[in-house]
């Protein structure tokens, strides 16, 4: 579902992309999202039921044009979305989780991560680190702009 703040916050973060112009899959972006998730490209390819020598070609540039369900399946594995992966948004965040993070006060956020498993406050965890990394990296973008 899609709110007000979702739909802000899907605006503010989207490029603008010529019409002629066809998107193609960031190689650089599947590499940094698997290191970040300390996958292998192996362990990559099983998530995303692709083949180890696929992912290769995808982070190396050599195959930029995939197919949709390839995309499909490659965002849900590295939890992005396909905008990110084809350099559409900067936004490394699916949108399913816009609004979630920014309708809930912070002392909620905080009970709903404690009573989460252990396993999954790690991977929440992870998450949140590469988060952290992307706001940090879009303040030294803005700093070296202004």
């Amino acid at each position: 579902m899609y709110t007000g703040a979702t739909k802000r916050h899907e605006r503010r973060h989207r490029k603008e992309v010529k019409v002629e112009e066809k998107p193609q899959l960031k190689g650089s972006r599947v590499r940094e999202l698997r290191e970040r998730l300390a996958l292998t490209q192996e362990e990559l390819a099983k998530r995303a039921g692709l083949e180890r020598s696929h992912i290769s070609q995808m982070e190396s540039g050599r195959r930029a044009n995939v197919e949709a369900w390839v995309l499909a399946r490659l965002a849900a594995a590295l939890n992005t979305s396909m905008d990110y992966l084809l350099g559409l948004t900067d936004n490394p965040l699916p949108a399913r989780y816009w609004s979630y993070f920014s309708e809930l006060k912070v002392d909620e956020r905080l009970r709903r991560f404690l009573l989460l498993p252990e396993e999954a406050q790690s991977v929440l965890a992870e998450f949140l680190k590469l988060l952290q990394s992307y706001e940090d990296n879009e303040g030294e973008s803005e700093e070296a702009q202004g």
